[in-house]
């Protein structure tokens, strides 16, 4: 089926030199991708708040706020206006998109790197020593900035949110505002950043090796471990996130991965190979180093599939077909290959997990224990019973959430459980043999 255009709705203002276009907006959505406003404060996403002229997305912008009683603090990326409080400006509207607001009673605390000044917003810092927070973001930026050379912005506010902005893929900017931006690239660009989050913790001495090497282990363990591995690939999951991001269904972790995980796990993988075949002369901090230059500096652009993997090849001074072919695909990735270019052992051995595995998860909907999702493959699955099903009793007891865990954890593999269930059909009884669940732990160690 061919995309629906959406009508284009048309304001005549004759020789009026000003107007003024009053709408209402929900904003009750925790995402940061949305705007959200209660009475403690409001932030705004702006690509869902503030509209545009059609062709005139490159004119400068001024935006106003005029916060509720009470409410002291804006922050926010925009530049200040002078002589104007509660006025910023952006010299076009893909700046303006670019920068949340933040408006409220939020706690700030400031501090400069190389000269440049840096903001942090919290709607409160808790219990947080602000000193020492304040300190380790520093440390932080310092360590990202000594990764690229440079600092590529005049201010920064840290509130909530996350933007492929300069080196991104093509689709990434200038944006269509109109339609989707459909990119097989998001596990390079938020997958890479991924994997750059643990690089640079560890760099500024924040974590240890030891808390390093378990970061990266939890997220290849979270993709490898879920059924969906064999079914999605990374570009595929980068492709697919404007229909199931942000839309998550019963089924979601049997069919799709998060390009996240995989992403950073890929970015293990392709550093490792880099520094290989160069004998650590090089990494992918050359890549992205070359990326910046490249693409963002010199020719102000995003950059195409092909030119990424070129830039790593180049850099590799060799092919990196099988990594780049693990991306496209759900090929069984060979980890104790890369690993070891480092020195490194990685359990890659399937182990059975202690307990019965039934495999339904369960939450309490208004005084009903009701399945929220039944993995694909587990005996819940082959016993058919559903997501959306409400359990009304195992094995002739009534339980709710908490009593269900006990049960099940007094079972052991092979037992059968008889389940009293309810669905839109009607009352039934299933029983399910109860398995054992198998996994790898991708433990590495030196």
């Amino acid at each position: 089926m061919g995309r629906r255009e959406e009508p284009r709705r048309q304001v005549v203002g004759d020789d009026a030199t000003s107007l003024t276009v009053r709408y209402d907006v929900f904003a009750f959505d925790t995402s940061v991708a949305d705007s959200y406003l209660d009475d403690g404060h409001g932030y705004i996403s702006p690509t869902g708040v503030f509209m545009n002229v059609d062709g005139r997305i490159a004119q400068p912008v001024t935006v106003t706020i005029e916060p509720i009683k009470g409410w002291s603090t804006i922050s926010t990326g925009l530049d200040p206006v002078d002589g104007r409080p509660g006025t910023f400006s952006a010299p076009d509207f893909d700046e303006l998109y670019d920068c949340p607001i933040l408006a409220g009673s939020q706690e700030v605390t400031r501090f400069e790197v190389n000269g440049v000044p840096h903001t942090v917003a919290l709607d409160t810092f808790g219990t947080y020593d602000r000193a020492k927070l304040t300190a380790d973001i520093k440390r932080i930026v310092e360590t990202a900035v000594a990764v690229m050379g440079e600092i590529p912005y005049r201010h920064y506010t840290f509130i909530d949110l996350y933007n492929v902005k300069r080196i991104r893929p093509l689709a990434l900017g200038p944006f269509d505002y109109d339609r989707e931006n459909y990119t097989d690239m998001l596990w390079v660009s938020e997958g890479l950043t991924v994997y750059y989050e643990d690089q640079i913790l560890r760099r500024a001495g924040l974590i240890s090796p030891q808390e390093y090497l378990e970061r990266v282990r939890r997220c290849i363990a979270r993709y490898e471990n879920v059924p969906g591995h064999l079914v999605q690939s990374a570009t595929e999951a980068s492709f697919d996130t404007w229909i199931q991001f942000f839309a998550r269904a019963e089924n979601s972790a049997d069919s799709t991965i998060s390009y996240y995980d995989k992403g950073a796990g890929l970015g293990v993988l392709l550093d490792l190979s880099i520094r290989n075949a160069t004998q650590n002369r090089k990494s992918l901090t050359d890549v992205m180093r070359t990326l910046y230059q490249t693409y963002y500096k010199e020719q102000r652009r995003g950059l195409t599939d092909r030119e990424f993997r070129e830039a790593c090849e180049l850099t590799a001074g060799a092919p990196l077909d099988e990594i780049f072919e693990y991306a496209s695909t759900v090929k069984e990735i060979d980890y104790p290959k890369y690993l070891a270019y480092a020195g490194l052992d990685i359990d890659v051995r399937p182990r059975e997990l202690p307990g019965a595995w039934f495999g339904a998860e369960t939450c309490d909907l208004e005084g009903k224990l009701v399945v929220t999702r039944v993995e694909g493959g587990s005996p819940a699955s082959h016993a058919g019973l559903s997501a959306r099903d409400e359990i009304i009793a195992l094995d002739g007891t009534r339980v709710a959430s908490s009593a269900m865990r006990r049960f099940l954890d007094a079972k052991k593999p092979g037992q059968t459980v008889r389940v009293l269930l309810s669905r839109r059909t009607g009352v039934r009884e299933i029983e399910v043999a109860l398995g054992t669940k198998i996994e790898r732990s991708f433990k590495i160690t030196p």
